[in-house]
């Protein structure tokens, strides 16, 4: 799991509309990545 600002704002912040679905799917990862760079596609 590669987790962007706001699959992590979803996942702390209780009101937002997908918070339950960020946890579920979090809690479900195997593994989980974040970094501290943008990606540059290109």
């Amino acid at each position: 799991m590669l987790l962007d600002t706001s699959g992590l704002a979803c996942l702390h912040n209780e009101s937002e509309p997908f918070h339950d679905e960020a946890v579920a799917i979090y809690d479900a990862a195997r593994f989980r990545l974040t970094q501290t760079r943008a990606f540059d596609p290109g």
